[in-house]
């Protein structure tokens, strides 16, 4: 039996190696069906690998800084970080919630990503964050739903009012009006 600390270990190693796996997917697809459609070069307006490309470069960057701190063993564990807690003791929330919230985590993403054609980024991005912002706790659910508008609508002049990044409107045809910024 693996003792929780090596547990704890080879769940790293996995995390690392799972971001890795989507820089390696992000710089395949520029690679091939990026620049098979020839967006993969010119200006930055035109060019849709720019944005994946420096996020993957990021993420390399990061996950290599990560992986020399795992290796020399510097990564903190939980009982190492000496900081003042001025809360009161509250009891941590039980396993089986914490798996719960995980899986439903993980089942919003999964729904989310199925919807996203059909409803478009607007609706499906209201939709994911909302419960998300439910599944870990807002209440009232009014403001699990406004959290979740103001990032929606964030995101979106993020990335369509200052990228200029197309993003799915689906079949309602749902998109910032960006004429009136």
């Amino acid at each position: 039996m693996m003792e929780q600390g090596g547990q704890r270990r080879t769940a790293e190693w996995l995390v690392l190696a799972a971001f890795l796996a989507v820089v390696a997917l992000v710089f395949q697809q520029i690679a091939t069906s990026l620049t098979a459609q020839g967006a993969a070069s010119g200006d930055p307006l035109s060019n849709s690998a720019m944005f994946p490309r420096l996020v993957a470069w990021v993420m390399l960057g990061l996950s290599a800084l990560i992986a020399v701190m795992m290796l020399i063993g510097r990564m903190p564990r939980p009982g190492e970080i000496h900081a003042v807690d001025t809360t009161p003791d509250i009891p941590p929330e039980p396993e089986a919630l914490r798996k719960g919230m995980l899986i439903g985590m993980i089942g919003a993403v999964v729904l989310y990503l199925l919807l996203l054609q059909p409803l478009g980024f607007q609706l499906a991005t209201l939709a994911l964050m909302t419960g998300l912002f439910a599944l870990f706790g807002v209440r009232p659910w009014w403001r699990a739903v406004v959290a979740g508008a103001g990032i929606t609508l964030l995101v979106s002049f993020v990335f369509e009012g200052i990228l200029k990044v197309v993003l799915p409107t689906g079949v309602f045809g749902i998109s910032l009006p960006l004429g009136l910024f």
